[in-house]
């Protein structure tokens, strides 16, 4: 089934969303690019190479996404070959795992299933962790999930920061106007802080208009975040994969027509 009359909003950072826009592009969406946040190099990098110092020391390397692979590998590769590495590897879903994969990083948990720092701690449920030295390489403003739940497991756990989230949006207009004109139907959301910034963009009256728009989440963590900002028409991806969205987004378009038939 096709979309030739939906209009999404994709707010994922642009050098991320190509793969998503193609997918959308394939079922003849109508497609508007309004990302939030771009993905950065933290401000001092050579802050991320001392903490690399010690990293053969560490049981567990853990990468909550695939931008901190993409940021934390090669500084890590900088001074370090894979062999000289004798940790094992979590990240918080196939995506992620799928991006170590690109360095050559084979023997990954993940949860296959599933995806989010609660899906990868259940995961984690075969694996003595009990003082294990893990480290957890993340954005900043990134939760905590995943870092509490190592340390109730017994494990010690160092937080590194390898990127940084920076808001790239400060004029609503183009994005006012396409609410108004009723060029929205679906909005796609894969980040908190993302969805946030979309939010916080948009002046009081426009925020109650954007909230009644159909919003995709890809977590729970971030459903319960739309809910608290009065966002009503909450569709909930399996995951954060192309393909994930793109069949919540059939299902949802079904469901609609199913709907009106029965009119």
């Amino acid at each position: 089934m096709n979309w030739p009359r939906l209009h999404i909003l994709v707010t994922r950072p642009q050098q991320r969303a190509q793969g998503l826009i193609k997918a959308l592009d394939a079922k003849q969406a109508s497609v508007l690019l309004f990302p939030t946040l771009s993905i950065q190099a933290i401000d001092q990098p050579e802050k991320l190479q001392t903490q690399f110092e010690n990293i053969h020391t560490i049981d567990w390397l853990f990468f909550i996404s695939p931008n901190a692979v993409e940021h934390a590998m090669p500084a890590i590769l900088k001074h370090h070959s894979l062999h000289d590495l004798p940790c094992q590897w979590g990240a918080v879903g196939a995506g992620t795992k799928d991006a170590l994969l690109h360095y050559g990083v084979r023997d990954v948990t993940y949860p296959i299933d599933d995806v989010g720092a609660n899906a990868l701690l259940n995961a984690l449920q075969t694996y003595d962790l009990k003082n294990k030295k893990c480290m957890v390489l993340k954005g900043n403003s990134g939760n905590e999930q995943l870092e509490t739940g190592l340390h109730e497991y017994g494990a010690t756990v160092i937080d590194v920061v390898c990127y940084q989230r920076v808001r790239t949006q400060d004029n609503p207009h183009p994005l006012a106007k396409a609410i108004n004109e009723q060029r929205i139907d679906i909005i796609i959301i894969t980040s908190g802080d993302a969805l946030k910034a979309l939010h916080a963009l948009l002046p009081s009256p426009m925020q109650t208009l954007l909230a009644d728009i159909p919003l995709l989440v890809i977590s729970e963590r971030i459903e319960k975040i739309a809910q608290s900002l009065g966002f009503h028409r909450i569709m909930l991806a399996r995951d954060a994969s192309d393909d994930a969205v793109v069949a919540c987004i059939d299902t949802w378009v079904q469901q609609r027509s199913d709907n009106d038939n029965d009119q």
